[in-house]
């Protein structure tokens, strides 16, 4: 398992919280969802307000995750939008068997992979049938 997180500088106060995890189709995708992430991992640091960011990818069991902070949830709509997400993420979306998405708003501090992994697996158990 690879695990990137970018640590703030500052204490992170309450935020948007965006959560994801995208399971792969096929391992053959891996490797260039990987690089995929790693772009937008980068691009996502650099993004007018977002406050922090995390990547988890699990390359064996075709599973990635993400963290993000955000100060408002128009930054990560715009985000979300521009460039640096939108093009790679519209490239990448065929090899993704399954996508799921939470979002809630944090108290200070960056969430937790077991919280973020809790509230993905009640978005999931709300969607299906």
């Amino acid at each position: 398992m690879v695990t990137l997180v970018w640590h703030p500088t500052a204490p992170l106060a309450a935020g948007t919280v965006m959560a994801s995890r995208f399971l792969l189709s096929r391992r053959r995708s891996v490797p260039g969802f990987l690089i995929a992430s790693l772009r937008i991992w980068r691009s996502v640091r650099r993004a007018p307000g977002c406050r922090a960011a995390a990547l988890r990818a699990q390359p064996l069991a075709r599973t990635f995750w993400t963290i993000s902070v955000w100060e408002t949830p128009e930054a990560l709509r715009r985000y979300a939008a521009g460039p640096g997400h939108a093009v790679i993420a519209q490239r990448q979306r065929p090899r993704a068997a399954e996508s799921d998405f939470a979002y809630w708003q944090s108290a200070a501090g960056l969430p937790d992979w077991a919280e973020a992994e809790h509230r993905i697996e009640r978005v999931r158990v709300l969607r299906e049938p």
